[in-house]
């Protein structure tokens, strides 16, 4: 049986890349003051960093970054004046997956991704 299509590439791309225009990475990533002393309790400016852009991607498009995946320069850029961090940082974000997974559950208990949070506590 074949499959149906319901979006088309053009719609899934719209729907699910993470955006790189001003204004979509305004309205979606915006970080509030709440967001940014949890984004403070990090101790390296690299984990900073990778924190503040999970809470992004988690809260849109929503799947969150494979270990290695490196999101777009313009939406790192937005992120990292934001928290006040060089976006090559980035590139040293937790090499050690505890790290990771640390932070992927506070992003979850921070966005109430109650089934996320479940997920990740599972891979512990």
């Amino acid at each position: 049986m074949a499959r149906r299509t319901l979006l088309s590439a053009e719609q899934r791309r719209r729907l699910f890349d993470m955006p790189t225009e001003a204004a979509e990475m305004a309205k979606h990533y915006m970080l509030s003051v709440d967001d940014l002393a949890l984004v403070r309790t990090k101790r390296r400016h690299s984990n900073r960093l990778g924190f503040a852009v999970q809470l992004c991607v988690l809260r849109h498009p929503g799947p969150l970054l494979e270990r290695l995946e490196v999101p777009p320069a313009a939406m790192l850029t937005f992120v990292a004046n934001q928290v006040g961090a060089d976006p090559k940082l980035f590139e040293d974000y937790a090499h050690r997956a505890e790290i990771r997974r640390e932070h992927l559950l506070d992003c979850s208990n921070t966005c109430t991704c109650t089934a996320l949070a479940w997920r990740l506590g599972a891979l512990a």
